[in-house]
């Protein structure tokens, strides 16, 4: 395939002015060899600088929205490190720069992995950068694809960086795909999904729109399943599918009723001391939840959470919560705040490890941690001195700490677990 017929000037491209937009912090000036993408806005930087930004108003330096949280941008930090081991390339030929101006037309239409791809094209063709493997740039539609997925990873198990190749099963699980392929075609099938749930959420908006015009990026992918998320949540609050049923509210878009969610939540939340929300399809808990501060009751069994909002700490009331049957690997260590909390069921979830922390939870009556991957437990519990149930059973417990065999008060069920013999 010859290369792209846009037309170029006769003087050669400066390298470092063309790629600074691609690849460039735009705060610090630096090659995001450390390229975080920020949620929910989209927008790019140094994992470096976003760490300042969380450090000061956690807001985005671009466009001042809040910053949720970030995942890492494996196809910038791949573009990043091969121009960082060329830096003394300046100039590129024509042809190259042809690509380079395909690239950044490709990338103010949203198109980011063909924009990148664009961008290696230009690179091969530069004499000193012809370390970069033909595979490489003949095949990026499916490297860009699984960086993609990587991401999607990321986003949806932020604290499994080590391991997170491990978790492609449950993300597998949530989107229905079959084992045996690769990562480059799991995600076209992870957007169909995301787009037929959007479809069914806001009709009339997709009644036109094309979504094969819609870009596979982490921005879009964050963005639906935010709003498809928000919108589930919607229809479970009190009177919530009657409004939605509105005339004026079905014509809106998934965005915007997403942003309406968001307003009526900070106005209305406070009044809600009960959510069931349990068996909704929900795949990610919006930060809005946090708005419900008068919320004693919380259901969300049976759904495919793989994370929670370290904002779900904020719910300072909460005095039950049920988290059965979902998907989680990880537990936000603010967790520890629900001081009220007097009920708490993780049971038939992908735990690993619980936070110590948890063992602040002074009013704790019942725990249910049953149906999970723990090998061990903290000793932190034994100081639940009101807990009078604690069901670890079906796990991979050798033994349990001593602190918590001294609760006298509390019915430890442990069926299941390959316990050593007691003095063994």
């Amino acid at each position: 395939m010859g290369p792209p017929t846009t037309s170029t000037s006769n003087t050669h491209a400066n390298f470092r002015t063309m790629v600074s937009e691609y690849i460039e912090d735009a705060v610090s000036g630096e090659p995001m060899r450390k390229a975080v993408t920020l949620v929910p806005c989209g927008h790019t930087f140094d994992e470096d600088t976003v760490i300042q930004c969380l450090a000061s108003k956690k807001l985005c330096p671009l466009d001042r929205q809040p910053i949720e949280k970030y995942v890492r941008n494996y196809a910038i930090r791949q573009l990043a490190d091969a121009v960082a081991a060329h830096p003394s390339e300046e100039e590129l030929m024509a042809e190259a720069q042809a690509h380079f101006l395909r690239g950044k037309e490709l990338c103010e239409k949203g198109k980011q992995e063909a924009a990148i791809e664009a961008l290696l094209q230009a690179l091969r063709l530069s004499p000193s950068l012809a370390s970069i493997s033909a595979t490489t740039v003949q095949d990026f539609s499916s490297v860009a694809m699984v960086s993609l997925y990587r991401e999607i990873l990321h986003f949806h198990f932020p604290e499994e960086s080590e391991n997170l190749a491990k978790k492609a099963p449950i993300l597998d699980k949530i989107y229905n795909i079959g084992s045996g392929l690769g990562s480059e075609a799991k995600v076209p099938l992870i957007f169909e999904s995301l787009f037929k749930q959007a479809q069914s959420l806001s009709p009339l908006e997709f009644e036109s729109k094309n979504l094969k015009n819609e870009p596979f990026t982490l921005a879009n992918y964050t963005s639906y399943l935010l709003n498809i998320n928000r919108l589930l949540l919607w229809q479970k609050l009190p009177a919530g599918e009657d409004y939605l049923s509105q005339p004026e509210i079905k014509a809106l878009t998934l965005k915007q009723k997403g942003e309406l969610l968001k307003a009526w939540i900070k106005e209305h939340g406070k009044n809600i001391s009960e959510l069931e929300l349990g068996d909704t399809g929900l795949t990610f808990l919006p930060p809005e939840i946090k708005h419900f501060s008068q919320l004693q009751k919380l259901n969300l069994s049976i759904n495919q959470l793989t994370v929670l909002p370290a904002s779900i700490g904020q719910l300072s009331q909460l005095k039950e919560l049920w988290l059965k049957s979902n998907l989680l690997t990880t537990l936000p260590s603010t967790l520890g705040q629900l001081s009220q909390l007097k009920g708490l069921d993780l049971s038939r979830n992908q735990l690993a490890v619980i936070p110590a922390i948890l063992g602040k939870l002074s009013h704790l009556k019942a725990f249910w941690l049953d149906h999970n991957q723990l090998t061990t437990i903290p000793a932190t519990l034994g100081q639940l001195s009101q807990l009078q149930w604690l069901s670890l059973s079906y796990n991979q417990l050798t033994d349990l700490p001593v602190e918590i065999k001294r609760l006298d008060r509390c019915t430890t069920v442990l069926n299941g677990n390959p316990l050593k013999a007691e003095g063994a």
